[in-house]
């Protein structure tokens, strides 16, 4: 019902640290909750909260059908789900989401590298599906030390309702909401043709994942990854952890990396130690067939944040939906679900694993780990 097991539950339910029982006040404010008053107000026990939440996180699902299964009424459901949203938060982003929280991780840095470079060396093996031959393809070797990829990065766009597309009042001919085509253009992709946000997400070959977010869908990846900083935060975790300093001079340790697609290539060409994409093949001229096979492994192994997507809205639909997504008005919500979906599949990732951890054969923290490392 909610993708975990009991005691994964249990764990949970310490984490979230809520009241043992709420009382929400549907006052014309929705941002106030009054939890001193009875009369009138709608009641919830801490587990009530917890699974209808998660209940709804997983299956995507509308208020309606909270009622039908828990209960209560269709306003019960929206102040319940929105005071769960709110209150979980702020515990998890940037606290544990946030991609300065890499810095959790960074010690493990040369086993990730170790576990990806394995799975490059092993010689793969793929059958043609019309005549079911065997086709080998040889692994790849790096010079010891040479290999430095610890995870993965990519730039996303979510989806959203369009903001400001209905009407500024609820009678027959109320007008359009002032300035909507400005809003909706602010969120708006020409590219894609959606309206919506852009995250980036980075992944650790044990399958956690990161985030940075929200921009706007109308900025492009390389103005998302300049605006995550992730470049200087993976120098600054890495210069604290491996730097050594001695006589008041700095020996600069090793510095791993993270492999982008291909719209990073000149990012990681000018020379930022932190970031790697696929060879640039010169103007001209030809790659060498080493480069090459590296391209092509490159692009397999950096498949698996893909498919993290992919499972996150397997698991946790309600980030598959745009509808779930409304930006605009004092009590959106939308930021606050997304990140909070990407936190429960890194929980349910540290339950179950993921395509990534699977392949590299990097297991992931236990869920009480990955919950009590961010609060010790």
């Amino acid at each position: 019902m909610t993708r975990f097991p009991n005691a994964s539950l249990v764990i949970l339910k310490q984490f979230f640290n809520l009241p043992n029982t709420v009382f929400l006040h549907p006052s014309e404010n929705e941002t106030r909750m009054d939890y001193d008053c009875h009369q009138g107000c709608h009641f919830f026990t801490d587990e009530e909260l917890i699974l209808s939440s998660l209940y709804r996180f997983a299956h995507g699902v509308n208020v309606t059908v909270l009622v039908d299964r828990f209960g209560g009424s269709i306003d019960k459901w929206i102040y319940g789900f929105k005071y769960f949203v709110r209150h979980v938060h702020p515990r998890i982003y940037p606290n544990i989401v946030g991609l300065e929280n890499l810095s959790t991780y960074v010690r493990n840095f040369p086993s990730y590298a170790s576990s990806i470079e394995n799975t490059i060396k092993t010689d793969r093996t793929r059958y043609n599906n019309n005549n079911g031959a065997a086709i080998v393809y040889p692994g790849i070797e790096f010079d010891p030390g040479s290999f430095t990829i610890v995870g993965f990065f990519d730039c996303r766009n979510q989806k959203t309702l369009i903001p400001g597309s209905g009407p500024a009042g609820d009678f027959d001919g109320a007008p359009r909401n002032e300035g909507a085509d400005i809003i909706q253009q602010a969120v708006y992709s020409g590219y894609k043709h959606i309206h919506g946000v852009k995250n980036l997400t980075v992944q650790l070959s044990n399958g956690l994942s990161f985030l940075f977010t929200p921009l706007s869908a109308r900025r492009n990846d390389i103005d998302t990854l300049q605006a995550s900083g992730l470049e200087r935060v993976m120098e600054q975790i890495q210069a604290q952890e491996f730097d050594v300093i001695n006589d008041g001079r700095v020996n600069r340790g090793p510095r791993f990396s993270l492999l982008g697609d291909g719209i990073f290539r000149f990012v990681a060409a000018n020379g930022n130690s932190c970031i790697k994409s696929y060879h640039i093949t010169p103007p001209g001229d030809e790659l060498p067939q080493r480069q090459v096979a590296e391209n092509h492994i490159f692009k397999s192994i950096r498949q698996h944040i893909e498919h993290t997507y992919g499972g996150l809205e397997t698991t946790f639909a309600l980030c598959a939906d745009r509808k779930n997504f409304k930006l605009r008005g004092l009590n959106s919500i939308a930021i606050e679900c997304l990140n909070l979906s990407h936190f429960l599949y890194n929980c349910y990732t540290a339950d179950n694993g993921n395509s990534s951890s699977n392949r590299f054969g990097c297991l992931p923290p236990t869920l009480d780990e990955y919950l009590n490392i961010h609060h010790q």
